[in-house]
């Protein structure tokens, strides 16, 4: 992971077990625990397209359940039945580069 995160200044990364699912951008000096899925990519199209409600219904159908519980547990995010399986549309670098006079989001870090 550290080989495919050189490159970059930021990742993706959302929780194995959540509720919700949500992603988050984080600087690759934090490395991700076992509980966090890294999604080695900085570029803004894969972020959007993940927090997508048509991802959010893919990943929530083909996720595994943790737990019990009235609900059955809760939905746990995957590689191999939630990321990998995902139909990603077709896209190009240029189609992922920033476009110029738009600024990037960054995330807003608070000391504890």
């Amino acid at each position: 992971m550290r080989n495919a995160m050189s490159d970059l200044m930021r990742y993706i990364a959302t929780p194995r077990v959540a509720k919700h699912r949500f992603f988050i951008w984080l600087p690759v000096a934090v490395m991700p625990d076992s509980r966090l899925y890294a999604i080695c990519r900085d570029d803004d199209a894969t972020f959007g397209i993940l927090s997508s409600r048509l991802h959010e219904v893919w990943a929530l159908a083909n996720a595994s359940r943790h737990g019990d519980g009235d609900e059955g547990g809760r939905p746990t995010y995957n590689a191999k039945s939630c990321f990998e399986t995902f139909p990603f549309p077709p896209y190009s670098p240029l189609e992922t580069a920033p476009v110029t006079g738009q600024p990037t989001p960054r995330p807003v870090w608070r000391a504890r």
